[in-house]
């Protein structure tokens, strides 16, 4: 009897020590992926940084920021931020129902993107000039040709930075934090050791090469860690049959829409701010640098808290828990960044000289930078918060009308956007920004309330009596 009690005790106390292991896990790993990311935004502005002290708000510095932003343009115009969140909640809704389709799901998705990544790749080579002469027009002729050749040099990152992405979804849906920003780091770090060794020993098309060794060999280490952490092994597979690619296509359809037009806008004000006064595209680009972080720091971590749970509890039909679990992290998500906006945008041209004044930054540039960062930073609370309602749209049945508000919403943007450059100059396209992200939250918001009180509807109706 005695034994029994020992043994039942022992047993309870295992179970116990799982219990707690597991509620630590997950209350470490939402801790685990921000310091990644904070380790990425803190690189980030270091070699923001490094690069303003040393060129300024200067055209060379401008034309660079254009080819570094057309490196990505494959991977936001596929819409590949977006849909790695996507594909985050549905492998956790496939794990919670224990499918077996991950293994063909992860090779089909990695073969599309190794082809895209190609496709940008020709793309780059083939019309550079063209490209430079769209999405930098006011900058000078020699300039243009710098660029369309950092353009050649940069495009294996389409490719690389789409493929990081991809794994750090499929991470995420096992709840193993890997952020994709990672990927950046290694170049970037090679990058600010050359500088702080000699600034004449790297010049910007060195930058250039070093920044895509670093995401090559970056991406190396990654595939070793997710081959560990997953169990997923690739061959080359091409299955479209596959239940969670068609799922994943399927939203991808309405998504790459809204990353289209998303892009479009991006462009948009990027090419504008090459016809104002030089050096206004690098302070844009600084103001950016200290705010995507920001906002993609806050936004990941909140949407790794709470997405991948509310998923679950979704598929399990436990409704009411999900919604709690919603309106606590979008309350959290509100309070949180509010006050960081608030304080930053106080602060603000302290934290421009801090963050990158020095050299050929002066108080003059500090100035003209902190002007265009305080519009941003307004924007924190609602890019925030509409990732923490990113899962509430795609767990609804009518979950594409996030893509469609998306889309709406960004071509009035490049329409409003253009119309205040040529009334305001640079400052209106930055207050124009602020006002469509609310805008665009307020419609999700009407949105996610509609479709709830049409699900209690026919929950009310199917629990009623005949």
């Amino acid at each position: 009897m005695k034994v029994k009690v020992a043994e039942t005790g022992a047993w309870k106390s295992d179970q116990g020590w799982a219990r707690l292991s597991r509620v630590s896990g997950g209350q470490l790993r939402p801790l685990l992926l921000l310091l990644q990311m904070v380790l990425s935004a803190s690189i980030g502005w270091l070699f923001s940084r490094a690069l303003a002290r040393q060129y300024g708000l200067c055209q060379d510095l401008d034309g660079f920021l254009v080819a570094h932003n057309f490196a990505y343009l494959g991977w936001n115009l596929f819409g590949f931020a977006v849909i790695s969140g996507v594909l985050t909640l549905l492998v956790a809704q496939a794990l919670a129902s224990h499918t077996t389709e991950l293994q063909t799901a992860y090779a089909t998705l990695t073969t599309l993107i190794m082809g895209i990544g190609v496709g940008c790749v020709v793309i780059s080579w083939l019309w550079s000039e063209q490209l430079t002469l769209l999405f930098a027009p006011g900058l000078a002729p020699e300039i243009q040709e710098q660029v369309a050749n950092w353009i050649r040099i940069l495009s294996p990152l389409a490719g690389t930075v789409a493929i990081s992405s991809l794994w750090s979804a499929i991470l995420a849906g096992h709840t193993i934090p890997f952020s994709a920003e990672l990927n950046a780091v290694l170049g970037r770090i090679l990058i600010l050791v050359l500088l702080l060794a000699g600034p004449d020993l790297i010049n910007l098309q060195g930058v250039c090469v070093v920044l895509v060794l670093g995401s090559l060999l970056s991406l190396i280490g990654q595939w070793q860690f997710f081959r560990i952490a997953t169990g997923l092994s690739y061959r080359p597979t091409l299955d479209l049959r596959n239940a969670l690619v068609r799922r994943l296509l399927k939203h991808s359809a309405y998504f790459l829409v809204a990353a289209i037009a998303i892009q479009t806008c991006d462009s948009q004000l990027r090419r504008l701010t090459t016809l104002a006064d030089p050096g206004t595209s690098t302070a844009v680009g600084l103001c950016f640098s200290v705010y995507t972080p920001l906002s993609v720091i806050l936004g990941r971590l909140f949407a790794f808290a709470y997405g991948p749970t509310y998923m679950a509890l979704k598929s399990q039909s436990k409704l009411l828990e999900a919604r709690g679990l919603l309106i606590r992290g979008s309350l959290y998500a509100l309070l949180t960044c509010g006050g960081i906006a608030l304080i930053a945008i106080v602060a603000r041209e302290s934290l421009v000289a801090v963050l990158f004044g020095g050299g050929q930054i002066d108080q003059g540039a500090v100035v003209r930078t902190a002007a265009l960062l305080a519009p941003l930073l307004l924007a924190l609370p609602s890019v925030t918060l509409q990732s923490v309602l990113f899962a509430a749209g795609l767990g609804s049945r009518h979950a594409n009308f996030m893509p469609v508000i998306w889309t709406v919403v960004s071509c009035v943007q490049v329409v409003a956007m253009t119309y205040a450059f040529s009334r305001f100059g640079t400052l209106g396209i930055m207050w124009t920004y602020t006002l469509a992200s609310y805008c665009q939250l307020a419609a999700i918001l009407l949105a996610i309330g509609y479709l709830a009180h049409l699900e209690n509807r026919e929950t009310q109706a199917t629990a009623a009596p005949p």
